[in-house]
């Protein structure tokens, strides 16, 4: 079980970290979009992923806090 928590407490930190720089990206291409496009017709898709990316941050931080009680429970049992 331990092994397992390992595992997945590794993929959620690195699950955020992907997600962070994602997020840094688009955000600062919505930024300098009229740079790269004449029009804002690629506002509303930046926007809209920018609202995707929110999404999956809150469902990484509730993982984190799904797999931190799970470890605390499981330390709880070892250590009883």
């Amino acid at each position: 079980m331990v092994k397992e928590i390992l595992i997945s407490k590794t993929n959620i930190v690195n699950f955020r970290k992907i997600m962070q720089g994602h997020r840094l990206v688009v955000s600062k291409l919505l930024k300098k979009s009229n740079i790269f496009f004449s029009t804002g017709q690629f506002k509303m898709y930046f926007d809209d992923l920018l609202e995707t990316i929110d999404d999956i941050w809150g469902n990484l931080e509730n993982l984190r806090d799904s797999i931190k009680a799970t470890e605390e429970t499981n330390n709880s049992l070892i250590s009883f």
